[in-house]
């Protein structure tokens, strides 16, 4: 999990039973997942269940799933938990970075400024070709980010 926030992890319980999944996500975001069916409540959706975090993450490291590895970057600021994964030239960001956009920050413990650190500190230090796939919204690079995106500037 990238980050804790329903349109992410809705889903992932009954997912969960039906595929025997394990489910890596940052210790930070616990609270938000555990919070989920009050989420669902306020928003009037099907209550679901917070998935059970098999694998909780700390620090910045990799975790190997099948053959791949994927280096695990911590990318705060959307929520305090938020993790960014990367596999060779690739970085799944969740909904920290976006195509010409960031993530939002007024939810319950965004922060501007620490989100825009999280991205010029560690995902700008990426190589510019590499490919963001974000949460949300088509695929960009880091170059272009770097170059285009007024968030950012």
């Amino acid at each position: 999990m990238t980050h804790a926030h329903i349109d992410h992890i809705g889903i992932v319980d009954k997912l969960q039973n039906k595929f025997n999944l394990k489910v890596f996500m940052h210790e930070e975001d616990q609270e938000i997942s555990k919070n989920l069916p009050t989420y669902c409540q306020m928003f009037g959706l099907e209550i679901l269940k917070p998935p059970k975090i098999t694998n909780l993450i700390s620090d910045e490291n990799s975790i190997e799933i099948a053959n791949y590895t994927f280096n695990i970057i911590k990318t705060p600021g959307h929520t305090p938990g938020g993790l960014s994964y990367m596999i060779g030239n690739i970085v799944f960001v969740g909904d920290t970075l976006f195509n010409n956009s960031i993530g939002r920050t007024d939810l319950p413990g965004g922060s501007f400024s620490v989100l825009v650190n999280s991205i010029k500190d560690k995902l700008f230090l990426l190589d510019d070709k590499v490919k963001v796939y974000s949460g949300h919204g088509p695929v960009t690079t880091i170059g272009y980010e770097k170059k285009n995106n007024i968030f950012l500037k």
